[in-house]
């Protein structure tokens, strides 16, 4: 399969890129080496790399040169890892496993675990900034966009709206946590690689669309699959839906997010679209 094929390929260059960051990182003698040791444990414990995956997708239809693009992986896999850890303390979803792994909390304790997301975030804007191989106005955009998706009117309110939501959840509600929780990632990595491989607002617009409605569709499917357990959230898509309307749902955002792509005019989107049939399909 083309898709799992160019992943794979993507996921052994990423590692290298990250294994590179965190050598010279160790270097600078003002990073204290607990911080690091926890940073470390969660950036290396398996993800699938999906975010920076996606941005290279994205950028793949302009230009074939990824230089430009590593510290943006960088920062969206570190933003990624950065509200994992922080998820999993105790003051949040009070997780033990994650990835079939102990969580950063319990191997390095609950301060330094929050301190290392702190670390991983603001670290992100000076990875950004300092980047030589992209220009001036679209360093500024990028932190714009990172800024907007991922602060205190996008995904941490996504958090907050999650965590505080009760029995009577409607699906305008439920929506919005999905949309700033999940796809504001999914949209900013998209988005990002957008703005890199120097986009005109209308391939943007077309690139924010798609990306929201693949980060709809992911996780509308991730409701399906947790639909069959006991225990599910009673915040979900089958708990207000019921199982046919979502799966009409996931279907809906699923086409508006291919019929977004072919708005590109680009040849070369097949493996975005194999992306969102993936979605579809998969099972786990």
């Amino acid at each position: 399969m083309n898709l799992e094929r160019q992943q794979q390929e993507f996921i052994l260059l990423f590692d290298a890129w990250l294994k590179a960051y965190l050598e010279e990182s160790k270097k600078n003698k003002n990073f204290s080496k607990v911080l690091l040791e926890s940073q470390q444990y969660s950036l290396q414990s398996g993800g699938k790399r999906f975010r920076p995956f996606l941005a290279s997708l994205i950028y793949g239809l302009f230009t074939s040169d990824l230089k430009s693009l590593k510290n943006f992986c960088l920062s969206i896999e570190m933003i990624h890892t950065y509200s994992l850890i922080h998820d999993d303390l105790p003051c949040m979803d009070n997780d033990d496993l994650r990835r079939g792994k102990p969580t950063n909390h319990k191997v390095f304790s609950e301060d330094i675990s929050l301190l290392a997301g702190d670390g991983l975030l603001s670290d992100v804007f000076l990875l950004l900034s300092s980047d030589e191989n992209i220009n001036l106005h679209s360093k500024v955009e990028l932190i714009r966009l990172v800024s907007e998706k991922i602060g205190s009117t996008g995904m941490v309110s996504g958090q907050v709206f999650d965590m505080k939501a009760d029995r009577d959840i409607n699906l305008e509600e439920l929506s919005k946590i999905h949309a700033l929780k999940t796809a504001n990632l999914i949209q900013a990595s998209a988005m990002g690689a957008g703005i890199v491989a120097g986009c005109t607002v209308d391939e943007l617009h077309n690139i924010s669309e798609f990306s929201y409605h693949l980060g709809m569709a992911f996780q509308i499917k991730d409701d399906l699959l947790d639909f069959k357990d006991k225990d599910q959230d009673f915040k979900s898509y089958p708990q207000l839906l019921g199982l046919e309307k979502t799966k009409e749902e996931l279907d809906r955002h699923s086409k508006l997010a291919k019929n977004h792509l072919l708005n590109l005019g680009k040849n070369n989107i097949n493996t975005l679209i194999e992306l969102v049939d993936f979605n579809l399909l998969r099972d786990f």
